[in-house]
């Protein structure tokens, strides 16, 4: 079955991320998505119905992705498996109190290493 992955990231075409995103790329059981802005990933989730979704969001789009999000919810049919990718997590905690406790916005943790988001988007079970 076939992972359905949104990465949205304002800098998603840097060097960095070009590494990555050609890594993710070898894996055949996922389709990788891409996405700069929040509302044109927002667009996209509203057309996929009942298929396995996860969303990699940069920590910086994090809080203008969750009220987006929670706006077009009844627009959606999926729920999404959802990771922080972002290069401090401390500072990312500090400036994120509001949604730090929703589990649904980060059931896949706040990570710092692309080797996070690789084993969040092999495993099945929710990363601790």
């Amino acid at each position: 079955m076939t992972t359905i992955v949104l990465w949205i990231d304002a800098n998603i075409d840097n060097e960095e991320n070009k590494e990555y995103i050609k890594e993710l790329n070898t894996n055949g059981s996922i389709r990788l998505k891409l996405f700069k802005n929040v509302e044109s990933a927002i667009e996209q989730l509203k057309y996929i119905e009942f298929k396995e979704t996860k969303i990699i969001i940069s920590g910086s789009l994090y809080n203008e992705f969750v009220k987006n999000f929670k706006e077009k919810i009844l627009e959606m049919y999926i729920a999404p498996k959802i990771i922080i990718f972002t290069k401090n997590k401390e500072d990312f905690i500090k400036l994120n109190k509001d949604y730090n406790n929703d589990k649904f916005y980060i059931y896949g943790g706040i990570v710092t290493k692309f080797d996070d988001i690789k084993n969040f988007l092999k495993n099945k079970d929710k990363k601790k």
